[in-house]
């Protein structure tokens, strides 16, 4: 199941059918039908021969070495391109992260399931030409790598996050909400060297395992505090965001 990678969006046809319905007259970022086709085919390409090349390879088996899990970003997308704006190359940040580790431990690249498509033939072979990269299939359990990682390291994402919540090390790449969850505030990789990034870790994993829980249970709190019973997210992954009870909670 983790290397089945679907070729077909329902979404692209309900998006299809607002346009030309005339939902999107009147917006200036709208794209032609046309355009959107040939990004689409471009798509359905890309994940035809991810399906049947060895684009990913399985995990290697247990014991594995010492590993760095890097969750790619969808892109365009806001954490990535605005919050984090000094880090919109995902390849680069893996190299520097290739480069500032010691030579017994690996990383494991995740691509993000919703990208699937997004990126071309091209774009993995550069990532699999960084030394001790290895790119695993989409569909490999996140929690179970997050538990099982040295080090979980994302740009802006929520993996760190969500590993930070589960006392494993993990870094971003920008200061962010959950930083007391990370190993440190932000880390620049082209700063680091494997003694210091190693530094960073033992350090974090020094400190008891209550403190540690006790800061997570200290930030849930804070995002409860702050959170509303409202939907964010948009009309075409969830089109029930739109609905006016949800609106209202959000005014």
């Amino acid at each position: 199941a983790n290397s089945r990678i679907p070729t077909f969006r329902s979404l692209w046809l309900d998006e299809a059918k607002a346009l030309l319905a005339g939902h999107e007259r009147g917006n200036p970022q709208a794209r032609s039908l046309l355009s959107r086709l040939v990004s689409r085919g471009a798509m359905v390409i890309n994940l035809i021969r991810q399906r049947y090349s060895p684009t990913f390879e399985p995990l290697p088996p247990e014991p594995r070495k010492p590993f760095v899990l890097v969750l790619l970003h969808v892109q365009p997308e806001s954490t990535i391109d605005a919050y984090a704006s000094h880090h919109t190359d995902q390849i680069d940040n893996i190299a520097m992260i290739a480069r500032s580790l010691p030579a017994t431990h690996e990383i494991y690249v995740k691509e993000h399931p919703s990208a699937a498509g997004d990126r071309g033939r091209d774009y993995y072979r550069r990532l699999k030409a960084i030394p001790g990269v290895r790119l695993i299939p989409p569909r490999s359990d996140t929690f179970t790598l997050l538990r099982e990682a040295w080090l979980v390291a994302s740009v802006a994402g929520s993996a760190s996050y969500e590993a930070g919540l589960l006392g494993v090390p993990s870094v971003a790449m920008t200061p962010l909400f959950f930083a007391d969850l990370l190993i440190t505030p932000s880390l620049t990789p082209k700063n680091e060297d494997p003694i210091s990034l190693k530094a960073k870790v033992d350090a974090y994993l020094a400190i008891p395992e209550t403190e540690r829980r006790e800061r997570a249970v200290r930030l849930i709190q804070n995002v409860l505090r702050c959170s509303l019973p409202a939907l964010v997210s948009d009309p075409y992954s969830n089109p029930a965001c739109l609905d006016p009870e949800n609106l209202e909670k959000l005014a």
